[in-house]
């Protein structure tokens, strides 16, 4: 064969190729048009196979690997029907729930009025219950600074005088209340209960303690304080020494009683000082400090505390003899007013 001849057979069988890739390409896209219309059974037919071959076969293995086209179920007209008429009913139903009357109470002006001021009267009692909850905490943290600080002299107001004090002011009954509207087992009036809250504001302004935020409280504030601690000795004895250092000349931002005389070594002075302070108030006191001018309650009530002062100290001394041991000066001021009865 020459060389032009083996020209021409290279080319036929390119040619040859060409066409079989055609017609495989054509056979292929008419098995896909085939599987999308659903007949698979022509690809199973002798005459694609025979012009198709393997091309064809290895495409009908893929379409019958495929998952099968849903068919969405037949649509029943009688249940369309019944599904509709059941809606237009349930429509009905809400349309005339709807229209009928609701039985609402309508309030009157003067009713609308009186509800929301009940309802203010009710915001304003919890805060001011949530105020007086801070102002007692600030009383507790105040008073345990300042009983362990130099802000309260031992020396001058030791705990057995303490205990006289509520023996005459009280006879130990919490619930007493005096003429002047004193209460408690100190008898503390408003105007105590006011001056230990400026005094403990001015204290921790001055770094001398720490409390909470400082609150200055109202006059009904102060009426519920009162009322708190005429149940609650122990609350009242807070309150009771956290005037008595006011009034002290350890006090800072206070009067200063008994200052002068407990720098000349006159401590005994200057506890009466305090004591009468305590009894007629610093503004009386201040206005007359001698004691030959002091009103007759004030001269008999320091002399009781101070009788009080020395039974006390006397009975614990006698009690301690007698191997009996009592820790509590409370205790104490019961049994020598026992003894007294």
């Amino acid at each position: 064969m020459n060389f032009e001849g083996s020209k021409l057979v290279l080319e036929g069988q390119k040619i040859d190729k060409r066409e079989k890739k055609d017609n495989a390409g054509k056979n292929n896209e008419e098995a896909i048009d085939l599987k999308r219309r659903g007949f698979l059974k022509l690809i199973s037919g002798a005459a694609v196979t025979a012009v198709v071959g393997t091309t064809a076969f290895k495409i009908a293995e893929n379409v019958l690997d495929l998952d099968e086209e849903k068919v969405e179920p037949a649509i029943n007209p009688e249940t369309v029907k019944e599904d509709a008429h059941e809606k237009m009913v349930l429509k009905k139903d809400e349309t005339a729930k709807q229209a009928e009357p609701k039985n609402e109470v309508i309030e009157k002006p003067e009713q609308k009025k009186a509800s929301i001021e009940k309802q203010k009267e009710n915001e304003e009692k919890q805060k001011s219950k949530e105020k007086i909850k801070m102002l007692i905490d600030n009383i507790n943290l105040a008073h345990e600074q300042i009983t362990k600080s130099d802000l309260w002299n031992k020396d001058l107001l030791p705990a057995p005088l303490l205990t006289a004090i509520e023996i005459v002011e009280s006879g130990m009954d919490g619930s007493a209340v005096s003429p002047q509207g004193a209460v408690g087992i100190r008898q503390l009036r408003p105007i105590a209960i006011k001056a230990d809250f400026e005094y403990i504001n001015v204290l921790h302004k001055n770094k001398k303690i720490k409390i909470n935020e400082p609150v200055t409280p109202s006059d009904e504030e102060i009426n519920e304080i009162m009322r708190l601690i005429s149940e609650d000795d122990n609350l009242c004895r807070k309150f009771g020494n956290t005037y008595l250092s006011y009034l002290g000349p350890n006090g800072v931002h206070g009067p200063n009683i008994g200052k002068v005389e407990l720098k000349k070594e006159k401590k005994e002075l200057s506890r009466q000082y305090i004591l009468a302070a305590y009894n007629m108030g610093p503004g009386n006191f201040k206005k007359i400090e001698e004691w030959k001018d002091w009103p007759r309650e004030t001269k008999n009530y320091t002399w009781k505390v101070d009788e009080y002062y020395k039974k006390i100290k006397q009975k614990k001394k006698k009690l301690s003899e007698e191997g009996v041991h009592i820790g509590s000066y409370e205790k104490l001021g019961r049994l020598v007013m026992e003894g007294e009865a």
